[in-house]
Order: C-alpha cells, then structure tokens, then sequence
C-alpha cells in the first residue's frame, strides 16, 4: 500500500500522514496543558491584586485619613499631595525642591595594547592605542526630612518619592556659572575642549510638591508597608483609578508571555519531531 508523503525542502526530508495525526495530538495536549497554567497564573495574580481592590480608598480627604490611621483601618489606598516642609536647594542652582540628585562624570584617558597584523592575518607587532571618553564617577543626594500628607507629617524616607526630573540649567543655575553650561551639564571649567581629569555635573530634582497614590496599611495612627513594616510604602504617580486600571492590565501580561513561550518550545519540539524521520509513524 502507497504511504501518504507530503513532501517539503526541510533537509531533504517528508512529513507523514501519521506525524502530523502525532503533531495534532501532542498541539491539543499542550494547548489543554497552557490552558490550565494560565488558569492558575490568573488565580495567583488576582490573590496577589486583591489586597488592592479590597482596600479603603482614601481620595484627597484629610479627616478620613486621619481618622483611618487612629482606627487601625488597615490596608488604604490613598491619593493626595506630597509636600516638603523643609526643602532642599544647592548654591549652584536656583529654587527649592523636595530632592536633588547630582550625578557626577570624569573625562578619563584610557589606552589599550593593540597587535599589528599583515596582509595574511600574521601578527608583525603592536602598537599603544590611546583614547577619552566621559565615565559615570559618583552622585550625590539631597532630600528634605519631612514632609505633609494631607495633613499628616511623615519622614521622607517614609515615601522615597523618586520620579526626578532633569534640571534645565539654562533656566535654573546661577548667573556666574552660566558660561560652564553645555548640553544641560555643568562643567567643572569653562573651556570649551574637555581635558582629561575634567568632571561636569548633571542636576535632577523632585519639586516641593508631588501628587501620589500611597498604598499603605493605616494603623497605630501611622502609615507603614504593607508587607514589612520598616520599608516605605508603596507609591505611585497617578490617582486611584489609574492604580487599579494599571493592575488590571498588568494581569495579563504574565499570561501573555508564558503563552508565546509555550507555543515557541512546541513549534521547536515539533519541528524535531518531525526531522527525525519516524518510520513507526509512517501511514
């Protein structure tokens, strides 16, 4: 009896009837496989967002903070300003802000040893070959102490607030080292050619006032982690709607990416599958 072949250019080699019945078999095993995966990273990550969407939701209202903190309400979303009571400025910039970064950069030489080869490829010798270029050194930050949350006054440290924003120099540094400025960076010297030793200065700042949303858990008429009490609560900058709409996206991604790498590793097994040439499914 003639075998069903159906031939393809993939190393000279054909697919049976019968390898593709075993390729269909094993495709609707493993898309039951992801189905059920999937199901179960659904599950984890609605567990792990429903503290979350079961939390009070605290928007821009200091008696209802306040009060939820004195009650030991638990778990709060909770949107409103950030604001530094006492600010932090540097002689070489103008105004006052909640934080100031500075990030520092060296110009550097650097020189390597580099062989010389000919035409065939033979090593001759070797020469020095030199160069410069501009290296991150070390950075330097400034925060304020305290700060107001509708109402209340924490730590600083009890929010991290971190979104910097790059300082425009033009328009915020002092009039005297205005010449120094090239790029957005503050050089160390004001000539034009950079030298090698010489450092410039990059300047990012948080302004005195942030809108957030803090997710906290509000007891001990306090604020903390809601995981470990030491660390600072979470923050994020946006309102209350965006947090839960970002969260509701986010749960899908994880199913995404599993899905298209399951489906990858199954196009590479089938694909071997198949070069192998399975004369037991020959049909």
């Amino acid at each position: 009896m003639k075998k069903n072949r159906f031939s393809h250019n993939l190393y000279d080699s054909e697919i049976t009837r019968g390898e593709i019945i075993v390729v269909g078999i094993a495709f609707i095993i493993w898309t039951a496989l992801c189905i059920v995966v999937n199901l179960n990273i659904t599950n984890n990550t609605l567990k792990k967002n429903e503290k979350y969407y079961k939390s009070i939701k605290i928007d821009n209202d200091e008696k209802i903070f306040k009060y939820a903190m004195k009650a030991d309400e638990g778990n709060a979303l909770v949107y409103g300003t950030v604001k530094a009571i006492d600010t932090v400025t540097l002689p070489e910039i103008v105004g006052e802000y909640m934080a100031i970064k500075v990030e520092v950069e060296r110009y550097n030489q650097y020189s390597r040893e580099v062989e010389d080869k000919n035409e065939d490829g033979e090593v001759i010798g070797s020469h020095i070959e030199t160069w410069e270029e501009w290296n991150y050194e070390t950075s330097h930050l400034y925060t304020s102490k305290c700060v107001k949350f509708l109402g209340a006054d924490f730590p600083y440290s009890k929010f991290r607030i971190n979104n910097y924003k790059i300082l425009d120099l033009d328009k915020n540094i002092s009039k005297e080292l205005l010449s120094k400025v090239r790029f957005n960076m503050l050089y160390e010297y004001d000539h034009f050619f950079d030298s090698v030793g010489d450092l410039r200065y990059t300047f990012y700042v948080v302004p005195t006032e942030v809108n957030i949303t803090a997710f906290g858990n509000l007891r001990e008429n306090n604020m903390f982690n809601v995981n470990l009490r030491e660390r600072p609560v979470e923050v994020h900058y946006c309102t209350i709607p965006k947090v839960i709409e970002k969260l509701e996206n986010g749960k899908k991604v994880p199913n995404v990416i599993f899905t298209i790498i399951w489906y990858i590793a199954f196009i590479g097994g089938a694909y071997y599958f198949v070069m192998q040439r399975n004369k037991w499914a020959d049909m």
